[in-house]
């Protein structure tokens, strides 16, 4: 491999973490190279809600009003129905956004190019090799396959909840099993009835939990997190199973509905793991899902992705800078890390196995459309802000 460039950050992944930080890290001058193996736009699993963390580092960067202008779906409350029926409510205590991945991380990639980010796409990290004070990352340029080497101070990684760099990087959860998979589909708005636009809402049943949230004129998401067991049955019949199991579900749907849900295309991931995750492995930093995914139900993936990004940004420009040993980065990241997000996670992850298990759920639900003043408060202890 010929030897292309310096850089002060090599970032792996090109959604809403890697692009973020790649934005913070220009702004505080440093030479920064993202490297992003699919095409933009591309969608990916996603319940694509943008939380109070989100749209406050856009307003941050100046970013907000071009984000407005992709003409985001303003959410302003919450539902969440369980199979027997009971129906829990609140209005949202802060601003939130629906978007489709799609044109969302397009924006962000986009965003970052303008600060002078150099972007290889589509394009893989092959290997990450550290050699003394510095890292050599390996890359292949997929459309001409290309290979070269870039010669970089820090490495971080921001490609999502699985990648092969964790197998390489033999990271704690690889050969564990969750028997938990992500499911998406954009369904046309056609084949739901009277959805409100400015609702996110959460139907369950037995070991699944699907989310809905319009994100345009024509599309609404449908996102679903399910226990399999044993096989399972496919992901199409998954929904429709909570179609019959869950009334209310079903009742939203027009005649005709399981047709149009086997033409459209499935977005998912199986496997994924919500334990504890190094968040610095073999010196190379890990942000986003990388470093750990909270619930989906929480809705703050994106808003962690962000918020991980900032903490990482500003902590390396302080090490550029000298402040800072490369022993003395990681532990203030691993310890500012852990403050941010590590209760949150705890939380969401709780009331995921309450929703999940028939029992806990009744008795979950029940209580909490008994005492509503709780739910709003279950909703912030989800949050940052």
């Amino acid at each position: 491999m010929s030897l292309k460039d310096h850089y002060d950050v090599a970032i792996i992944g090109g959604g809403p973490a890697g692009s973020m930080a790649a934005i913070y890290l220009s702004r505080f001058g440093l030479d920064v190279c993202l490297i992003e193996k699919k095409k933009f736009p591309r969608d990916v699993l996603c319940g694509e809600f943008l939380s109070e963390e989100v749209t406050a580092l856009l307003k941050e960067l100046k970013l907000f009003d071009e984000f407005l202008a992709l003409n985001p779906v303003l959410i302003s409350r919450f539902k969440s129905v369980n199979e027997s029926g009971t129906e829990i409510r609140s209005n949202l205590s802060f601003p939130a956004y629906a978007l489709k991945r799609s044109l969302f991380d397009n924006f962000l990639l986009n965003a970052a190019i303008s600060f002078g980010v150099k972007v290889y796409q589509p394009a893989e990290a092959d290997f990450i090799r550290r050699e003394e004070d510095k890292f050599l990352v390996g890359i292949i340029k997929q459309n001409n396959k290309e290979d070269f080497l870039v010669v970089v101070k820090n490495v971080i990684a921001a490609y999502g909840k699985q990648n092969s760099f964790d197998k390489k990087l033999k990271r704690n959860f690889i050969t564990s099993s969750s028997s938990l998979n992500g499911i998406k589909f954009h369904i046309p708005n056609s084949s739901i009835k009277n959805y409100p636009a400015d609702e996110i809402s959460i139907y369950t049943a037995e070991d699944i939990y699907c989310g809905l949230n319009t994100i345009s004129e024509i599309e609404t998401t449908l996102c679903a997190l399910e226990k399999r067991t044993n096989g399972g049955s496919s992901p199409r019949k998954r929904i429709l199973k909570l179609l019959e199991s869950n009334k209310k579900f079903g009742d939203l749907f027009e005649p005709g509905f399981e047709n149009t849900l086997n033409d459209l295309p499935i977005f998912g991931a199986g496997n994924i793991y919500f334990g504890r995750r190094k968040i610095v492995e073999d010196h190379i930093i890990m942000i986003g899902d990388a470093a750990g995914v909270i619930a989906p139900l929480a809705g703050d993936g994106i808003g962690m992705a962000f918020q991980s990004a900032k903490l990482i940004s500003s902590l390396l420009s302080d090490y550029n800078k000298g402040k800072y040993s490369g022993d003395q980065l990681e532990k203030t990241y691993v310890m500012e890390w852990n403050k941010l997000f590590l209760r949150r996670i705890r939380f969401a992850l709780f009331v995921q196995n309450l929703v999940l298990k028939r029992v806990t759920n009744s008795i979950s639900y029940s209580f909490s459309n008994f005492f509503p003043s709780i739910l709003p408060v279950l909703i912030k202890a989800t949050r940052s802000v």
